[in-house]
């Protein structure tokens, strides 16, 4: 599987939430065997913009992974929700894997900047073949 982490790192979701987003991705990904066959990890890191952190060849064992998670660091901006899904693409798109189911996670308190255009980005991940999940307030909501 590829499992990439979207982690909305902006102002309104606070530094305590921020970090248990970072704790949710680090015991999500010790549940696998991470390594180029098995498992690969990415994570894209957003608030005013969007930022690759890792991509899926970047490291190769959960280890490497969690002390990578740890250094993420918190932004304190606004939430440009759309840009880092644009962002995302650039993971999936660029180094797909065939047979391999591709999962995206979106951790965010839900609250996009004004005019932030999220439909397109998330449709195009999905028509690719991307299972998108969206981790906000408590829920579990599929993004369509």
């Amino acid at each position: 599987m590829d499992l990439g982490f979207v982690i909305d790192s902006s102002g309104s979701v606070g530094s305590s939430n921020f970090q248990h987003c970072l704790d949710f991705v680090i015991q999500l990904t010790s549940a696998f065997v991470t390594s180029p066959k098995d498992t690969r990890v990415g994570v894209v890191n957003f608030s005013y913009k969007a930022f690759l952190v890792f991509d899926f060849n970047t490291y190769n064992t959960a280890a490497d992974v969690e002390a990578a998670n740890k250094s993420i660091q918190f932004i304190k901006s606004t939430t440009a929700t759309g840009q880092a899904l644009y962002k995302v693409e650039d993971l999936f798109f660029n180094d797909k894997r065939k047979d391999v189911p591709q999962v995206l996670v979106l951790l965010t308190d839900g609250k996009a900047n004004s005019g932030e255009e999220i439909q397109t980005p998330s449709r195009e991940l999905k028509d690719a073949g991307v299972i998108l999940r969206l981790e906000r307030e408590q829920t579990t909501t599929k993004l369509s």
